[in-house]
């Protein structure tokens, strides 16, 4: 029953496993962004670039299809081409505008929900995709069901903000059978505009919808087990037991090195058998005296034989001792509350070494 529990996911995804989706290309995205875009665009051509187009257009072509005869190919192959180049430059101008909209949006509706991806995984072959199987599991999935639902909505939507913005002139419509032809333009650029208004408004809800939904659907299929986080968790941490050797390890070099270091020292202080502390001092070279190594019970007994073995001095000093080992940092100097008592007992260590009289420290 735990295994099963465990294999439930519901948890929330990781920043690894978003990240990891998202670099497969595997991205919330939101058709009816597009759709929103591709409205927008429309709304604006009619409305701005449309008039201004129409208009170019009709003083370059109007006299060409009014007087048809004066269209001439007679003439060589370069006056023909010339001829097609100047209608072809002509229309492409009239038309830049609506291209320029129409470009826009789908840049805004590609860049309105991320930034571009390339993801190679997208675009490999997968024998998944071939399989039957698989293509009817797609088909009749959750997935499908809430798309085919959401597109009846999206339907009934756009169909009732369509009434509404074409309903009121649909009662006109007997009057323009004798309306002057000059203004069914105007009319039919009128309706066009509160057609595609409504459906746009319309549309700017349906896209806050899916982006809302999309993002949220993704997170749920992207959720995950508890057994997936720990094992996530594993790869990132790495395993208990690798970082607990890796630790000890580290330690043990730690030590080898400090042991290393002792022989170098100018004295041990030492509590006498529980603690001990290697101290360095030069003076004129250093500041201070410098903590080279310290331990407790086998460690202080490790650095004692060291100490003996390379004929270092070792004071026993147990208050000290205690002091230092809890307060000094190995590789640092000694903290400045213990200058004093360290500075005698170098004082006495170096009077022995001179061979002159010399008072032992207190301790």
């Amino acid at each position: 029953m735990a295994e099963q529990n465990d294999e439930q996911k519901t948890e929330e995804p990781t920043e690894k496993r978003l990240r990891e989706a998202t670099d497969k290309g595997d991205v919330p995205r939101a058709r009816d962004v597009g759709l929103l875009a591709g409205v927008a665009a429309a709304w604006l051509i009619v409305l701005v670039a449309a008039p201004g187009a129409m208009a170019d257009l009709a003083a370059l072509l109007l006299p060409l299809i009014e007087n048809p005869n004066d269209i001439r190919l007679e003439g060589s192959a370069v006056d023909v081409v010339h001829r097609l180049r100047w209608v072809i430059v002509g229309v492409g101008a009239a038309m830049l505008p609506v291209l320029g909209l129409l470009a826009a949006g789908v840049v805004a509706s590609a860049m309105g929900q991320g930034p571009f991806l390339f993801a190679t995984e997208r675009i490999r072959p997968k024998p998944s995709h071939l399989s039957p199987r698989s293509g009817l599991k797609r088909i009749v999935s959750r997935q499908a069901l809430v798309e085919f639902i959401k597109s009846l909505v999206k339907l009934g939507i756009i169909s009732a903000a369509a009434w509404y913005a074409v309903a009121p002139y649909i009662a006109r419509t007997e009057g323009t059978v004798g309306m002057d032809v000059a203004g069914l333009p105007e009319l039919l650029r009128d309706v066009t505009l509160r057609l595609l208004l409504a459906v746009l408004l319309a549309t700017v809800l349906m896209a806050a919808v899916d982006v809302l939904w999309n993002r949220l659907e993704w997170r749920r299929r992207l959720r995950m087990s508890f057994r997936e986080i720990k094992d996530e968790f594993k790869q990132i941490e790495g395993d208990p037991h690798v970082r607990a050797r890796l630790k000890e390890i580290r330690r043990s070099r730690s030590k080898q090195r400090m042991m290393a270091s002792v022989p170098r020292a100018t004295v041990v202080i030492t509590n006498p058998t529980h603690f001990a502390v290697a101290l360095e001092y030069e003076r004129g070279r250093m500041p201070a005296p410098v903590c080279l190594a310290k331990g407790a019970d086998l460690i202080a007994l490790r650095i004692r034989a060291v100490a003996t073995e390379h004929g270092v001095p070792i004071v026993e000093n147990p208050p000290l001792a205690r002091a230092l080992h809890a307060s000094a940092e190995v590789d640092a100097t000694i903290p400045l509350q213990h200058y004093q008592a360290v500075a005698e007992v170098i004082t006495y260590v170096l009077r022995l070494k001179r061979g002159l009289p010399a008072v032992r420290p207190g301790g």
